[in-house]
């Protein structure tokens, strides 16, 4: 309950921030400079040319297998480590967080940190030389092995500082990926589809987190008595040794799949088709 203190508060907050100083089009941002504002007005890279969206294109493009296989092993990752963290601190390692709440409520928090901080970093990186598609799977790698060892580690851990603490180095692991790894991609690929990719990739990712619980639910057990309380110890060994596996084979995937950043900028807009009677004309 006081993380919805903590949290309702900054997101009101935040919206009327938003609010009072969101411009009604991007032109008139004080922000982008001349040549962004005659691009944003000439209307070329929006809809209003006529041009129609390559929806297949977009779609099976390596930037956008890549991000969208990559996003579903860490949507898990982040299910398992957030959305279940209060049963598995509970059955695996006996800490109630419900008499420390602000256990929980630092989680996400910790996971925002780590995007802050990797989305100017890797930015600063590539804007001194550094390759686009390099810098995001070196990121993403590093990510990976990273989470890899912590959730292994949880999985045959009893004690409960390294428990937690194993959780909250996860969770800044995963910001750190969102915000400067694959997260990214879409952005770096294409300033026209990013948000069709995006759109895309946080359906699928939601759709994950509503099955995820009857996953859990199956490879960590029941709790309760002292028998199933064991069983459900053997179940969250389980369960965090599959959740090390997938976000260590994310990497994997998001390295080997993914193709040269800025591809879909190189695209020919295609024009609207004339009826043929016009074209006679």
């Amino acid at each position: 309950m006081p993380a919805f203190y903590i949290y309702g508060p900054l997101g009101i907050i935040w919206s009327l921030v938003w609010l009072l100083s969101v411009k009604p089009n991007p032109s008139l941002d004080d922000n982008i400079n001349t040549s962004e504002r005659d691009d944003i007005n000439s209307g070329k890279n929006t809809a209003q040319d006529g041009s129609d969206i390559p929806m297949k294109e977009v779609l099976t493009d390596r930037n956008t297998v890549s991000y969208l296989a990559t996003g579903l092993c860490f949507a898990w990752g982040m299910s398992v480590l957030l959305n279940h963290a209060p049963q598995y601190f509970a059955e695996k390692v006996a800490l109630d967080v419900g008499k420390s709440p602000w256990l929980l409520w630092t989680l996400p928090l910790v996971m925002s940190g780590g995007m802050l901080a990797a989305g100017p970093g890797t930015d600063i990186a590539i804007y001194k030389g550094a390759s686009t598609t390099t810098t995001r799977k070196a990121v993403t790698g590093f990510v990976g092995a990273c989470v890899f060892s912590f959730v292994m580690a949880m999985a045959f851990t009893k004690s409960q500082a390294y428990a937690y603490g194993g959780t909250v180095a996860s969770m800044v692991m995963i910001g750190m990926a969102m915000g400067g790894g694959y997260g990214v991609t879409p952005l770096d690929a294409s300033d026209r589809y990013s948000s069709i990719v995006v759109g895309i990739g946080v359906s699928i990712n939601t759709a994950l987190f509503l099955v995820s619980p009857v996953a859990v639910m199956g490879l960590s057990g029941p709790g309760g008595s002292a028998k199933r309380q064991v069983e459900a110890v053997s179940g969250w060994r389980t369960v965090h040794i599959v959740t090390a596996v997938v976000m260590g084979v994310a990497p994997m995937i998001y390295g080997a799949v993914t193709g040269e950043g800025e591809i879909f900028k190189g695209w020919e807009f295609k024009k609207p088709k004339l009826p043929k009677w016009l074209k006679r004309r």
